[in-house]
């Protein structure tokens, strides 16, 4: 009977966070006081948000295939671009909006963006989130701007040559310096005439001292594929269960003050669209606040994940088509008027294997000897979240049916 109790105890239930409007799909803010947040968390938070809205719109062309979105930097490369736009101008206006920075109005957002990702990129080095904007030469970029652009990403303004393969190239070299990767085609394509380039990026190697292992993940109902899984036996994670959802959650801590949230559907591909839609950057943050501390038997797969995504026409069906057009308002990036004509965004989530030490399998052999009430078995399509918990920015949002399968 005890043991039963402790697992009943340890089954929380979720539904009562923040979640999104059932009806139209819109985060619902939280009810927690805003006098008891910091300004990098209410910045954090609406970014975060931003980012959930762009991810649902995204996989509207997604179909049943693996996504992947790195909120923080699109939303700080935004951020520049509503700096660099006139002061009270439609464009201006717009991206406030679409960003859900209306009600951070008495906030100097520039310093406190900067904060935030000077805070981040602190961290350890398998951590890396970027944005730069790419100029067309012939628009001379102002001095005050160039200046504001080097302070938020510590970088220079990118340039546009106007050929587009050699353009290409100059942004893969950048981007593969700065992820300190290999790889070659994070941006595929560009625009045959562009004046204005947003490119974010995000890179998190996250490696894990568990067992390698071979397992069945179900694809659906009928389907499987073998797979590589880690394994491991009593490791300290938050748990719950959300009853509204009809999933497990799991908050497993990484290196760097971050923490993996993983929502598994208790049957085989249910409820994902729900669990997409019931996301927010306040409801995130509650989850890790509120899970319980366990020990369990863990097994996910190994994760190589890279996607390329062209953000441009998701951000217009949410709204943000000023700064697209010709009417565009930036006379604080250049006084030749020039719209953004491309939002290009590479995220790659890596989560593998760490060779033990001897230390390390003392500990496994250890861990054998104890028994585990929670087995906590990633064997099915899920929904994944990656927060950075002190500044509570939202890292990754993600939605995994095959692990083996390109993002």
């Amino acid at each position: 009977m005890k043991m039963h109790f402790f697992i009943l105890l340890i089954l929380c239930t979720l539904s009562s966070f923040t979640r999104s409007d059932p009806e139209t799909g819109e985060t619902v803010p939280d009810e927690e006081d805003d006098e008891e947040l910091t300004a990098e968390h209410k910045l954090t938070h609406a970014l975060g948000n931003f980012g959930i809205d762009l991810f649902r719109q995204a996989l509207q062309d997604q179909g049943d295939s693996n996504y992947l979105l790195s909120p923080l930097p699109i939303g700080a490369g935004l951020v520049s671009m509503m700096l660099g736009s006139s002061s009270g101008s439609e464009t201006q206006q717009q991206l406030s909006s679409v960003l859900q920075l209306d009600t951070l109005r008495d906030m100097d957002v520039g310093k406190t963006l900067q904060e935030v990702l000077k805070s981040l990129n602190a961290g350890p080095q398998p951590l890396r989130q970027l944005a730069r904007l790419y100029v067309k030469r012939r628009l001379r970029p102002k001095k005050d701007f160039v200046a504001l652009h080097r302070q938020l990403f510590g970088s220079a303004l990118g340039s546009i040559i106007g050929r587009s393969q050699l353009d290409l190239s100059r942004m893969n070299q950048w981007l593969r310096k700065q992820l300190r990767t290999t790889v070659r085609d994070a941006v595929t394509k560009l625009p045959d005439s562009a004046d204005l380039i947003l490119l974010s990026a995000a890179l998190l190697q996250a490696e894990l001292q568990f067992q390698k292992t071979n397992g069945i993940f179900h694809l659906d109902a009928e389907r499987t594929e073998r797979v590589p899984f880690l394994t491991q036996d009593s490791v300290p994670m938050k748990y719950g269960f959300d009853t509204e959802l009809d999933c497990e959650v799991g908050g497993l801590p990484l290196a760097g003050n971050s923490i993996l949230v993983l929502f598994l559907p208790k049957e085989i591909t249910k409820n994902l669209s729900a669990i997409v839609h019931s996301l927010s950057a306040e409801f995130t943050t509650d989850i890790v606040n509120a899970l319980h501390d366990v020990n369990a038997k863990i097994t996910l797969p190994i994760l190589k994940l890279k996607q390329t995504s062209d953000l441009t026409e998701p951000l217009k069906q949410m709204g943000l088509t000023h700064v697209f057009s010709s009417e565009a308002q930036l006379k604080l990036i250049s006084d030749q008027s020039a719209p953004l004509t491309s939002v290009k965004h590479f995220a790659s989530l890596q989560l593998k294997h760490r060779k033990q030490s001897s230390h390390a399998r003392r500990q496994d052999a250890n861990r054998e000897k104890q028994r585990t009430h929670i087995l906590f078995n990633v064997d099915r399509p899920f929904v994944l979240a990656i927060q950075h918990v002190p500044t509570r920015s939202l890292l990754y949002v993600g939605r995994i049916y095959n692990p083996v399968a390109a993002a």
